[in-house]
């Protein structure tokens, strides 16, 4: 059943499953939601000069998006591939260069985004907090391709 997973199977049931439930979390946000959101914002902002803190705040972050959305079998799920993508993000990372400048333009790339999603959750406005966050996770996908081929397989059970 694990055999021949790709990085794109990983990234395709992210896709399915993270933009829906930023969704219904911009749907259903309370004002200590927002608090939440707003204090992961602070956490990954304050280790945008540490690529590899950063990406595990960015895979975090993610993780919480959809924790927050109240689904807790969605939650255990996306927790599970966090497992997988850190670790591939890691692998990019020392592809890529810690200290590149292309690192450090796609970390600010990403925290735009997550203040853009943050921003349209606050304003309850779902279905452009859907859209905003396929956008980032599509963008986020076309960079990370570039170390990692879409159809090789990844060890799941690593």
């Amino acid at each position: 059943m694990l055999s021949g997973t790709t990085i794109g199977d990983v990234w395709d049931a992210r896709l399915t499953i993270e933009p829906p439930a930023v969704r219904r979390l911009a749907e259903t946000a309370t004002k200590s939601t927002i608090k939440e959101l707003d204090a992961e914002l602070e956490s990954i902002r304050s280790v945008i000069d540490d690529p590899r803190e950063f990406g595990k705040a960015g895979v975090r972050f993610h993780v919480r998006l959809v924790e927050l959305s109240g689904n807790h079998t969605l939650a255990a799920v996306i927790g599970m591939l966090s497992v997988i993508i850190e670790r591939e993000l890691a692998k990019s990372l020392v592809e890529i260069g810690v200290d590149s400048d292309e690192v450090r333009r796609a970390n600010r790339r990403a925290l735009r985004g997550y203040d853009k999603v943050v921003e349209l959750i606050r304003e309850r406005d779902g279905e452009a907090a859907e859209a905003a966050w396929r956008e980032h996770m599509n963008s986020a996908r076309r960079y990370v391709a570039k170390t990692q081929k879409q159809d090789r397989v990844i060890d799941l059970l690593y």
